[in-house]
């Protein structure tokens, strides 16, 4: 089935995705709705808006006559603007679905697709929305080179706590501009594995770009 996704800006900051999606179920069948989200320690889920966001339809048609009649229209008093995108939300790799739907062996989660400016500090501020932290891993490059490999561990004081976090962050949590993706960890699984498969799924932000280019330093 063909898909379409539109692009949807100046969001009102207490718009939900069910909000969202409701506003343009009008036009078509809408398939899926993220708002991008960033951490925040104020917000009584742990995160907010950032008033920007993306819906996908069931069709290009369904897409266009959203363009045409919701374009300007107000959406809790915020009149939102939307753009065509070639984003295509509900295709996921199927490494990472088949890592998203393993079953919690533990309280501990993997955390991939970490932009280098991250800090063990950020990781804390995001999760410990979520419950007890006992342990934040973030493994890091060669000794002395200061950057981490791009993947992370957290570990909860519980299951329930680390299922909390699991379910909360899904696939629409960003931190410096980037997409974070959350798995379950395995007890079982290496550094080494685990840079291995973040690469599948690393993007390099524009920051990160011009400081490989100017260093010649590998991604990863």
């Amino acid at each position: 089935m063909e898909h379409a996704t539109l692009f949807v800006k100046n969001l009102n900051f207490d718009t939900t995705d069910a909000e969202l999606k409701a506003f343009f179920e009008k036009s078509g069948k809408v398939t899926s709705v993220s708002i991008a989200k960033k951490p925040s320690p104020k917000s009584a889920n742990g995160f907010l808006s950032r008033g920007y966001g993306f819906v996908e339809f069931a069709s290009k048609e369904s897409a266009k006559d959203a363009m045409k009649k919701l374009n300007g229209k107000l959406l809790q008093d915020y009149a939102v603007e939307l753009k065509l995108s070639e984003k295509q939300m509900s295709k996921v790799p199927e490494t990472v679905e088949k890592a998203r739907n393993l079953k919690e062996a533990s309280a501990k989660l993997l955390i991939k697709n970490i932009p280098f400016e991250t800090t063990r500090k950020d990781l804390r501020k995001l999760f410990s929305a979520f419950g007890e932290i006992k342990h934040i891993r973030l493994p890091k490059k060669l000794a002395g080179t200061g950057d981490h490999r791009g993947f992370a561990f957290v570990e909860y004081s519980s299951i329930a706590e680390a299922r909390k976090a699991f379910e909360a962050t899904g696939d629409s949590t960003h931190i410096y501009g980037r997409r974070l993706v959350v798995e379950w960890a395995k007890e079982d699984a290496t550094v080494a594995e685990m840079r291995e498969k973040t690469a599948e799924l690393f993007v390099p932000t524009e920051i990160e770009k011009k400081k490989n280019s100017v260093n010649g330093l590998d991604i990863l």
